[in-house]
Formats: structure tokens, C-alpha cells, sequence
């Protein structure tokens, strides 16, 4: 027997007596290579890995995060089906390879393996979208997908139409010669015209930030709530001038108060704010305040509103069963989509935004899920993450029944979305104020007219109880 048998052999034992099996450690590049998805490969200086320091949140905020994150200097290739399609080159500032670091705040903790977040040193596009360059960018991240979330999620949000969906790409990742598990090579949110964020010279890109305590600055929100600041992207903290942040905050207070005394339609953009809000009504998730809640505004003059930027922090979707989305109840919305507030500009564009996407966005998502299913992607993804979570000792909820759960979930979800939005309609209306008079059940358009009796096309009808239902007469 060959001593590499014999290596070979000790390995099968040793992961027999922790319930693993050979096949599950991948053996060379071949191996990973084979199991269908692109395969990245980074190599540092001197095999360093990234490291941190890990934070606890101070008292009366919410939670952890990590600090002092160390860039470590190396080199990343790309290769589909053994040939490779990117290399960015040994390391040599401002000319080639890249810094790769740790990502993250909660995710950084919890993962394993981690986050992290690459910058090249040349800008390209780590997507390869074909010879066009407008979408290089040296910022680019390796994040890890819950149960199928981000592939349904950023599938959503594009059909909302929101003001941008990051694009990213199903990969396995090697690093140091290490099998680190099937990430997402994704956009980061950055300021980049061409193709991510689009604001002026003089615009910003900001959080809503439940971290800003770990952010060197933070403007403070009035909104007493949420233990929550907002933060920066554009510009960088380190570049922003003392007149940017005096304008900015400025801005941030006007908005805050218009929200309060019913003005707000002079500052934000209701169209991309209800977008926004229906993705996250759609997705369920009870994670609101950790929704990564970005903003734009384009430049520094009254004609730009504020705009929502796009969908983040999507992981804890298909949660929120009978009820709206758990971002209901912070930030700017608790207000927006009260039904008793005197301005209800927000919630007739979020009913109107809503009834221009119902017609496509289920049944174009579950579209999308069902080819994806049956797709040579989706069993990469699927025999990939075996392998990882075999390898790393994870709990396997598999691609597919993930999938299924998700097409349950939109299943339902149209449903109670459908009548929430109709009773919605009757309380932007005011017919939840009307009292039951001798009538069994009371008739209502669709814009909260009522009616003697039930017309031909959609009709709200409403009983003693106050039940609301919509019937369709032909």
C-alpha cells in the first residue's frame, strides 16, 4: 500500500468517527471544480489569514460587531470549468492583486466560514459581464446565503423596480488551499454611476444604521424609537467636509419633522419608498431594524427627494405569517403607514405602487424559482453546499426544499397580501370609522366609494364584523 493510500486511509477513519464520509473532503481543484460552479481561489502573502477584534454593543443599543479588521494583501483568480477567467495578479499597490478583510457584524460572529470583503487594487468586474467596463468597481464581497433568501430576495427586488438590486454570482471558494464552501461573489453597496448607486458629485449614500456606534460618524435621528443613527457611504467618513455634514444634517432634520407634521412629500420619493417597503412586505422577514436600510440623495439641491436604494439584509425572510413585514414598525414607516395620520400621500402610493406590481411580481418570482429549480445552477448549488456543510459540521436545510418553502410562502403570501391591501384601501378611505347600519354587509369600490350594490368588475365588501373580502362580478 502506497503511503498516499495510507494517508488517504487514516483521513476515512478520522472523519468515520465524526460521522463524515471520504467523499466529502475535497480532494483537489479537479474535485471542487466538478461540482459545477465557478471556483475562486485566494492565496494571501505568507498564507496570512484576516483578523479582528470582536465588540459588544454600549448599553440602551443593539448588537455586535467587529473592529480593527486587518487587510491582508494576495492574489485571487477565477476559473470556470478548469479555465481560468479572472487573476488580478500578485500583489503591488495601486497596480495588481487585491486586500482582502473581514465583513460584517453579526454574520461575522456567527459565521463559519466567514464574510469578507475583497478590493483590487485595478478595477474589474469580478462578474465578467462580457467587454462592457462599466461595471468594474474594486470593491467587491464573499457573502453567505440562508436558505435560498438572497437568490429569491434579489429576485424581488428587481421586479419592484427598485432603484438598484446588487448582481452577484453562486461560487466556490478556495482560500489558502482551503475549501471555504459556496459563497455569493456579489456587488457591494457602493457609489458607482455606471452600475451600482447612481448620485452626483455632491449627493450622498447613507444608512440607517442600528451599528452607527461602531462607525467613526454618525448623524443623529430624532426618531426615538430605534436606538438607531445614520451612517455613511458616500461620502466616505474620512472625506466628508464640515459643510456636507452641516448640509446633511440639516436635511435629516427637515425630512424627520416632515414626517411628524405630514409635509413629506416635499422630501422623499414615495414611489421608491413604497417599492422598497412591498419587496419587504413580500419577503416577510421580522428582522426590520437589521434591515440595512440605505438612502440616496442625488445631489444637494431641493429638486432631489430622498430615495430608498435597495435591498439588503434579507436573510430572515418568509417570517412574518399574517402580517406586514416587521419594518412596518421602525424608521420612517411606523408614521408613513399609520392609517389614522392626516397625510396619507404614503399609504395611497404604497396601495397604488402595490397594484401596478401584484399583476407580475408573484407570478414572475415563482416563474423565476421554478426554472431556477430545475436549473444546472441549482444542482451545483446543491451538491456544493452538501459538501460544505458535510465538511464543516453544518445543519444541510438543502436547496431545493428551500426553494419549495419559498414558492409555499409567495403561495400564501399573495394571498393575505391581497386582502391586507384591500383592507388597507377601506381604512385610507375612512370606512373603518363607519358603523354597521341595518344592511347584512356594505359595498365599496376599490378606491373606497361605497355602493348600493356589488357592479360589475372588483367590489370590497364588508360584514357587521368588519371583515373585509373582494369580489370579482364578471
Amino acid at each position: 500500500m502506497s503511503i498516499g493510500s495510507l494517508v488517504r486511509k487514516r483521513i476515512a477513519c478520522l472523519l468515520t468517527a465524526v460521522g463524515m464520509t471520504l467523499a466529502a473532503l475535497p480532494q483537489s481543484l479537479e474535485d471542487i471544480a466538478a461540482l459545477g460552479l465557478p471556483v475562486m481561489e485566494i492565496e494571501t502573502v505568507g498564507g496570512e489569514m484576516p483578523d479582528c477584534d470582536y465588540v459588544h454593543h454600549p448599553s440602551g443599543n443593539i448588537g455586535k460587531s467587529i473592529t480593527n479588521m486587518t487587510k491582508v494583501p494576495g492574489r485571487v483568480t477565477i476559473k470556470t470549468n478548469g479555465e481560468t477567467v479572472y487573476d488580478s495578479g500578485d500583489f503591488m499597490e495601486d497596480i495588481s492583486g487585491m486586500q482582502i478583510r473581514l465583513r460584517g457584524n453579526a454574520s461575522a460572529w456567527d459565521f463559519n466560514p466567514k464574510p469578507y470583503k475583497i478590493k483590487l487594487e485595478r478595477k474589474a468586474d469580478l462578474l465578467r459581464r462580457g467587454d462592457d467596463d462599466k461595471y468594474e468597481d474594486k470593491n467587491w464581497l464573499l457573502l453567505k446565503e440562508l436558505r435560498m433568501t438572497a437568490t429569491v430576495g434579489f429576485k424581488v427586488s428587481e421586479l419592484a423596480g427598485l432603484q438598484w438590486t446588487p448582481a452577484f454570482e453562486h461560487i466556490n471558494v478556495i482560500f489558502n488551499g482551503k475549501y471555504m464552501g459556496v459563497y455569493l461573489l456579489m456587488e457591494s453597496v457602493r457609489r458607482n454611476r455606471s452600475c451600482r448607486l447612481d448620485v452626483d458629485d455632491t449627493g450622498y449614500i447613507f444608512e440607517y444604521d442600528q451599528y452607527w456606534w461602531n462607525e467613526p460618524l454618525y448623524v443623529e435621528s430624532s426618531i426615538k424609537d430605534d436606538p438607531i443613527h445614520y451612517t455613511f457611504k458616500y461620502p466616505e467618513p474620512e472625506a466628508i467636509s464640515t459643510a456636507q455634514l452641516a448640509y446633511f444634517t440639516e436635511m435629516i432634520q427637515k425630512t424627520e419633522q416632515s414626517i411628524d407634521d405630514g409635509t413629506y412629500p416635499q422630501y422623499i420619493d414615495l414611489d421608491s419608498f413604497a417599492a422598497w417597503l412591498i419587496a419587504h412586505d413580500i419577503l416577510g422577514s421580522w428582522d426590520g431594524t437589521g434591515s440595512n436600510i440605505f438612502l440616496t440623495k442625488y445631489d444637494n439641491t431641493s429638486k432631489s427627494k430622498l430615495m430608498m436604494g435597495n435591498l439588503w439584509d434579507i436573510d430572515n425572510s418568509f417570517q412574518t405569517f399574517g402580517e406586514w413585514d416587521n419594518s412596518h414598525n421602525h424608521f420612517f414607516f411606523k408614521k408613513l403607514f399609520d392609517p389614522d395620520c392626516e397625510n396619507k400621500a404614503f399609504i395611497q402610493a404604497y396601495i397604488k405602487k402595490y397594484d401596478e406590481l401584484s399583476t407580475k411580481i408573484f407570478d414572475e418570482t415563482v416563474n423565476f424559482i421554478e426554472e431556477f429549480r430545475n436549473s444546472p445552477k441549482a444542482e451545483a448549488i446543491s451538491k456544493s453546499t452538501d459538501m460544505e456543510c458535510d465538511l464543516f459540521q453544518k445543519w444541510n436545510p438543502g436547496v431545493d426544499s428551500c426553494l419549495i418553502k419559498a414558492l409555499d410562502w409567495l403561495d400564501s403570501r399573495s394571498l393575505w397580501m391581497a386582502h391586507a391591501v384591500d383592507s388597507l384601501r377601506l381604512e385610507a378611505s375612512g370606512i373603518h370609522a363607519i358603523q354597521s347600519d341595518t344592511q347584512a354587509e356594505q359595498v365599496f369600490s376599490v378606491d373606497g366609494r361605497k355602493r348600493s350594490r356589488m357592479q360589475r368588475g372588483i367590489n370590497i365588501v364588508r360584514d357587521r364584523r368588519g371583515r373585509t373580502r373582494k369580489v370579482i362580478v364578471k
